[in-house]
């Protein structure tokens, strides 16, 4: 899969969703929101050819190198929250 059939899906779904928007108007919005903010993250990633740690085979068993990408990701994740919010 990469990066361009990832955001059309998103597209074919924001299309979808927006015929039910009189009969689902906060439904819509808020699965229209969440699919345009995946989609801006892809593209962000794409331009900085990152896009392959979003776009990952399905599911894999955890290992210990999982482990260390999550707690790395985990404190710049933190890091970033007391640099924007405070402690």
């Amino acid at each position: 899969m990469d990066i361009d059939r990832t955001l059309e899906g998103y597209r074919y779904r924001i299309r979808a969703h927006l015929k039910r928007v009189r009969r689902f108007p906060f439904d819509v919005a808020r699965t229209v929101v969440q699919r345009l903010a995946k989609g801006i993250v892809y593209r962000s990633l794409a331009a900085f050819n990152q896009e392959e740690l979003l776009i990952r085979p399905g599911w894999q068993a955890a290992d210990a190198t999982l482990f260390d990408e999550f707690e790395g990701a985990k404190t710049q994740v933190q890091q970033a929250r007391v640099a924007l919010f405070g402690s």
